[in-house]
C-alpha cells in the first residue's frame, strides 16, 4: 500500500491490510491480493460470496414483511372478534359498575354500601 504512505503508519497500514484479509473467503481476491482479473474493486464486487449474501439480505426482507403481513393479519382478526364480541354483550348496570369501582378500589366499602342501598330504593 504505497499510495498511502504519507496518510497511514505503517501499522495502521497492515491493520487495513488484515482486516480486508479477514473478509476473506468469499473467492473475490486472489493468492496476489488483486481481485479476479486484477481489479481493484471493479466490477466483480457481486462475485462469489457477495451475491450470496445479497440474496439473503433479499430473502430476510422478504421473511420479514412475510411476518409483518401475518402479525397485521392476526391483529386485525383478534380487533374484530373483540369488537363483534362486544356488541353481543349486556350493557352494564349501575350495580356491575358500582361492583367493578369497588372492586378497583375507587369506592370504600361503607361508600359501596351505601350507593347499594339507593340503587335498591329507585
Amino acid at each position: 500500500m504505497p499510495a498511502w504512505k504519507d496518510k497511514l503508519s505503517e501499522d495502521e497500514r497492515w491493520e487495513v491490510i488484515n482486516y480486508v484479509r479477514s473478509l476473506g473467503g468469499n473467492g473475490m481476491m486472489n493468492d496476489g491480493g488483486m481481485m479476479e482479473g486484477g481489479e481493484m474493486m471493479g466490477g466483480g464486487m457481486m462475485r462469489g460470496g457477495g451475491v450470496m449474501a445479497y440474496r439473503l439480505g433479499w430473502m430476510l426482507l422478504g421473511w420479514v414483511l412475510v411476518l409483518a403481513v401475518l402479525a397485521a393479519v392476526i391483529v386485525g382478526l383478534v380487533w374484530a372478534g373483540r369488537r363483534a364480541g362486544g356488541a353481543s354483550r349486556p350493557p352494564e348496570t349501575p350495580l356491575d359498575i358500582l361492583k367493578r369501582r369497588y372492586a378497583q378500589g375507587e369506592i370504600s366499602a361503607e361508600q359501596f354500601e351505601a350507593m347499594k342501598r339507593r340503587l335498591s330504593e329507585k
